[in-house]
Parts: C-alpha cells; sequence; structure tokens
C-alpha cells in the first residue's frame, strides 16, 4: 500500500510493484484493485503516515460507516420506520462474517462487500424513484465496486437485482422501466472493460485454481448454520483453515430479532415485498451451499453475508409493518 501511494504522489499508476518481492501485475491480481477510491485513499495515507495501523483504521471507518448507511437506506426504500432502519443499519454493519474475517485480514473482501451493500441500497432507492442523482448515485456504487476486484460482491449484488427485478415483473412492472432501473448497472460494467481486460488476456496465466470440487466441503457452511442464524451462540463442526473445527458463524448478532417477528407479527404472502425477500434469501442460500471451488469463485461461505443482510431486512420489515 506504501509503494502504492508513493506511485501516484510521484505521477505514476501502480500496474506493477517493482521495488518489494510480493506483488507483481497489479491488473492482474484483481484484489489488489489499485483503481479503487477507497485504496487509492488508503495508499495515500500509508504513504504519508509512519503508522503501519493508520491504512487498516481509515479501512475500518469507512466500511462500517457504509454498511450503517447503506442498511439505513436499504430499509426507508422499504418502507420500514426510521428507528428500526437506524437499527437495521447497525446489525447489517455487525454481521461476524464481515466484522471479524473480512474488516480485519481480508480488506479487499470488506471492501467488495461494503461497496456491494451500497450498490444494493442505491439500486433500492433508484426502484422506490427514478431520479438523477439516485442514477449516479447507482452508477458510481457499481462502478467502484466492479474496480474492487471482489468477485463474490460483484456476483451478490448481480443476483439480488436479478431478484428484485424478477419479482417486479411478475407483479406488473412494465418491462421498459425494469430495463431502465438495470441500465446503470450496464454502462458501470461497460466503464470497469480496462479494470478487467488484461486479467481477462492473461487468464491462462494466472495461478488461480478453477473447476469444480468439493473436497473436504471447505469454507462450505452446513444448512443448520444458515437456517440457525437467530441463535447467536450457534455453532458447528466446519472444515476451515487449521482443520476441521467447530466455528461460529454467529449471524445471529444481526438476526437475533428474527424470532420475534416469526412469532410475534402476522404477514401475508399476498405482500410483494415479503415474497421479494422469499425469493432473496432462496437465492442467496443456494449461493451459502455452493461446492468449495465453483469455477473462478472459492469457498461460498463468503456468501453468507448476503442471507444475513436480508433476513435482517425481512426481519425489520416485518416488525415494522406487520400487525402484532
Amino acid at each position: 500500500m506504501r509503494q502504492y501511494g508513493q506511485s501516484w504522489l510521484s505521477g505514476e499508476i501502480p500496474f506493477i510493484t517493482k521495488n518489494i518481492m510480493i506483488g507483481g501485475n497489479a491488473m492482474v491480481e484483481l484484489q489488489r484493485a489499485i483503481f479503487a477510491p477507497q485504496n487509492i485513499l488508503a495508499s495515500l495515507i500509508a504513504a504519508k503516515s509512519a503508522n503501519p495501523l493508520a491504512p487498516g483504521l481509515f479501512y475500518a471507518f469507512i466500511n462500517i460507516f457504509l454498511s450503517c448507511l447503506s442498511g439505513y437506506s436499504i430499509g426507508k426504500s422499504f418502507g420500514i420506520s426510521r428507528n428500526l432502519s437506524l437499527v437495521l443499519g447497525f446489525f447489517i454493519a455487525i454481521n461476524p462474517i464481515f466484522l471479524y474475517q473480512y474488516a480485519g485480514p481480508w480488506w479487499n473482501a470488506a471492501n467488495g462487500h461494503t461497496w456491494s451493500l451500497v450498490a444494493i441500497a442505491t439500486f433500492c432507492l433508484l426502484r422506490q424513484s427514478m431520479t438523477a442523482w439516485r442514477v449516479v448515485a447507482n452508477f458510481l456504487a457499481t462502478l467502484i465496486l466492479l474496480s474492487s476486484g471482489w468477485p463474490h460482491g460483484i456476483i451478490g449484488y448481480f443476483v439480488i437485482v436479478g431478484c428484485i427485478s424478477l419479482v417486479d415483473l411478475r407483479y406488473g412492472e412494465a418491462f421498459n422501466l425494469v430495463v431502465k432501473r438495470c441500465l446503470p448497472l450496464v454502462l458501470a460494467g461497460i466503464a470497469a472493460i480496462p479494470v478487467y481486460s488484461e486479467f481477462i488476456v492473461l487468464s491462462g496465466l494466472v495461478n488461480r485454481p478453477s473447476g469444480w470440487n468439493n473436497a473436504g466441503n471447505f469454507m462450505v457452511p452446513s444448512v443448520t448454520q444458515l437456517l440457525l442464524t437467530f441463535s447467536p451462540t450457534y455453532f458447528e463442526f466446519m472444515n476451515y483453515f487449521g482443520g476441521f473445527k467447530s466455528f461460529f458463524v454467529p449471524v445471529g448478532f444481526s438476526t437475533v430479532f428474527f424470532l420475534l417477528a416469526l412469532f410475534f407479527y402476522r404477514v401475508s404472502f399476498l405482500d410483494k415485498n415479503i415474497v421479494l425477500f422469499a425469493v432473496i434469501l432462496a437465492a442467496t442460500l443456494c449461493l451459502s451451499m455452493l461446492p468449495s471451488q465453483t469455477g473462478m469463485l472459492r469457498w461460498p461461505i463468503r456468501f453468507v453475508p448476503y442471507f444475513s443482510v436480508f433476513a435482517s431486512v425481512a426481519t425489520f420489515y416485518v416488525m415494522s409493518r406487520g400487525e402484532k
């Protein structure tokens, strides 16, 4: 990060890290994400500060803040009350996989996941009403997500947008309107072509496993780990780094109110949003149960935060709009 910052400050684009042993072609190593704005800022902080923790503190603050803001915006877009939308924002940010596994060691996963939440939030606001600033916000959020080089964030976002669009079409939305909402996403994809061009051209030289492999169910959560997410203390054994061991996926920190919504509120499956949440939860459940290696995708536990996000959204929607 310090060398990237020094390159930017000297007027160069850090395509290649030339003065360190661990580095190389940043255009092929997409996780370096040299064009992502938060990485440019973090690299400048690293170059200017003698404190090695400074970039990490910056990442932690910006990612948690944007996650809270995205959760609040998603809640408001679905008509959840202001107070519960605020709570929803905090609950989305305390998803344990995001908070402990991403925000610390997997800093680029935290960046990508955060910007996928921002992209989802701006798309939900765009769905509420198509104004110029919402179109621009969705385009920029999607472009930054694509520049972050986090494939699970990109796929999670595309799947959720696809679910929303299909449910809207099923409930009689005009096809032209649904297509218009997706135009910022398409334009952002076109604008991001330079970021991915060299990676695609040199994909045969990239030393990254590809194919279909489920050896040992590595990093594949069980069904019960996902369906019992309302319990903050629930754990189960899973094949994880260091071997087969008890692994906490206590998504219940962010979905602990699920049982309250289930037992003390009455909702109708005639409600379009309830159907939408059910479809998204089914899709993200399937993504979270993929094999350990599916093409270029590895470790489906990385999709679990999206299941948690919409379990939280559904919970607070029921508590805000359902009948006690």
